[in-house]
């Protein structure tokens, strides 16, 4: 039951989301597209600031950091 709650919410939204940029498209174009990027720049910016000294997984953020030359990313 909690599941299709929780499809049924997220299909809602999809659908008022859909609506919305919809009608901000056909309104004021380009502020349709400022706020989607954003909202998409924001995201990425909580994404790395997620830095927790709680980690218990030390040594996979060594070999990401390594990977990403030094620059902890979402993944």
């Amino acid at each position: 039951m909690a599941v299709c709650l929780t499809l049924m919410a997220g299909r809602t939204g999809v659908v008022g989301g859909s609506l919305m940029i919809g009608a901000l498209i056909e309104t004021h174009c380009s502020l349709a597209f400022v706020v989607l990027s954003g909202v998409s720049l924001h995201s990425t910016n909580l994404c790395d600031d997620n830095d927790n000294d709680n980690d218990d997984d030390d040594d996979d953020d060594k070999l990401m950091s390594r990977k990403m030359n030094g620059k902890r990313r979402c993944v």
